[in-house]
């Protein structure tokens, strides 16, 4: 948009300083000298240099210094025209981004995390995994002998993902939880349910230990090659029932076990702890990865127990005159969800006040809860980070930004002093169309 492209493309050739492209077929030596040239994918993905060579009859660019990885026929660059730099236009875009936050842009955010009576909050359902595929997902900690890998072949379509674990061939293996609220649970009743399946019968199970006492599953039976569900929820029953947490419990921690021996693997989804006991009420707020949390929440769904597809029994919107039927709790400064239900069916705006009043019933347990709300946008942390933003508003912006961060005789040579206007009024329409504004009955999350 800025006119800032001389050319992109993939590489034909490389090598530690060059990169050869047929379509270069500019006819002067040294023509595209001082330009900037960018890799966007592939070999040296990220690295940003300026041309100090330009060979006609090979169709190479020749840079310095020299690219980080060796350059080949998977490097896809851009080269741009002095002196604009790719740093210029991923800045534009950054600045594009607190702009729409500080103008209270929010965009859609969706979480299915949370599972009704849950006491491990929906980390179970491996929703997350901000330390890469091959880490513990988020809350987990695992062994220092196995591995584990994130996968998607999942039993049930709100699961994303499934955690699946391997054993070193010798030591134990596991994934645990430690609950750090143990005493809260002292004297309480607790299911644990999970989808598991493995490859090697006998060596698989799920256990919960309160410090006093362990309780294991039944050893889990193979499926071959992984491709069969042991389906804990529904069909056997929980892995565990009726756990007892002890009066003095000193720890309060699930685990999902590979015995020592040969190596195993073994798949987890679905994990959850259940109270039986008491009722709850309150719910750890699905975070996320920083800058990514819900800022709104505009309504509540409860999902239907055994159902591989999410169909909301119950849609939970705060009303006009109507007792919320959530809001937002503060305990020592970490803010939760209560959730209130109502007497019985659905709850939307046209039913009588009088009629649906809320009681503070429990979420039933077991069933997937999906909180409908939305976020800020994300700031940029690498240069490939997605933001879910209008594109045009994002493009126009970093034109706009880069234009006016160049100096005046190069924007008049490229003829984009004219434009620069033109751009700024167009992002400011879109920033201003893009201000999605909280619901009726809308909860503020987080103050950013």
């Amino acid at each position: 948009m800025a006119g800032a492209q001389e050319a992109t493309g993939t590489a034909d050739a490389g090598g530690s300083a060059v990169l050869d492209d047929s379509i270069l077929t500019h006819p002067n030596t040294d023509q595209l000298r001082g330009c900037n040239i960018y890799i966007l994918d592939g070999a040296a993905q990220g690295d940003d240099r300026i041309i100090s060579a330009f060979t006609p009859a090979s169709d190479r660019v020749t840079v310095v210094p020299n690219w980080s990885a060796t350059t080949d026929t998977s490097t896809v660059y851009v080269i741009l025209k002095r002196p604009w730099r790719i740093n210029t236009f991923i800045d534009g875009i950054n600045h594009a981004i607190r702009v729409g936050r500080e103008n209270g842009v929010v965009i859609p955010k969706v979480n299915y995390e949370l599972i009704g009576q849950d006491i491990l909050f929906g980390i179970g359902n491996m929703s997350r995994w901000s330390s890469g595929a091959t880490s513990a997902p988020d809350g987990w900690t695992m062994d220092g002998n196995s591995s584990v890998a994130r996968r998607e072949e999942n039993p049930k379509l709100y699961l994303p993902y499934q955690a699946r674990l391997t054993s070193d061939g010798s030591n134990l293996g596991y994934l645990q939880k430690s609950i750090t609220n143990f005493s809260a649970f002292r004297d309480q009743v607790i299911d644990v349910r999970g989808f598991i399946r493995t490859n090697t019968a006998s060596r698989v199970t799920i256990s919960i230990n309160d410090g006093v006492t362990s309780t294991s599953s039944t050893v889990i039976s193979a499926a071959a090659d992984l491709n069969e569900w042991r389906d804990t929820e529904e069909t056997d029953g929980p892995a565990i029932a009726d756990h007892t947490v002890a009066s003095n419990p000193t720890e309060l921690t699930i685990a999902l076990n590979i015995s020592a021996g040969s190596a195993v693997q073994a798949d987890f989804a679905g994990v959850r702890a259940i109270l039986k006991s008491r009722a709850m009420h309150e719910f750890d707020i699905p975070q996320g990865a920083e800058n990514t949390r819900f800022k709104f929440i505009h309504a509540i769904e409860l999902g239907r127990k055994g159902r591989d597809d999410f169909i909301p029994s119950e849609v939970l919107q705060n009303r006009h005159r109507v007792s919320p039927a959530f809001r937002i709790v503060d305990r020592e400064q970490t803010r939760r969800l209560w959730i209130e239900r109502s007497s019985g069916g659905t709850v939307g705006p046209t039913y009588s006040s009088i009629r649906y009043q809320r009681n503070p019933d429990p979420v039933p347990a077991d069933v997937p809860i999906r909180i409908l709300g939305s976020e800020s946008l994300p700031i940029l942390s690498s240069d490939d980070t997605t933001v879910s933003a209008n594109a045009t508003f994002l493009a126009t912006y970093a034109a706009w930004y880069a234009a006016t961060t160049t100096p005046l005789g190069i924007s008049d040579t490229e003829g984009l002093a004219g434009k620069i206007a033109m751009w700024e009024r167009r992002w400011q329409e879109i920033l201003r169309d893009m201000d999605v504004r909280p619901k009726a009955g809308s909860i503020r999350v987080w103050d950013f």
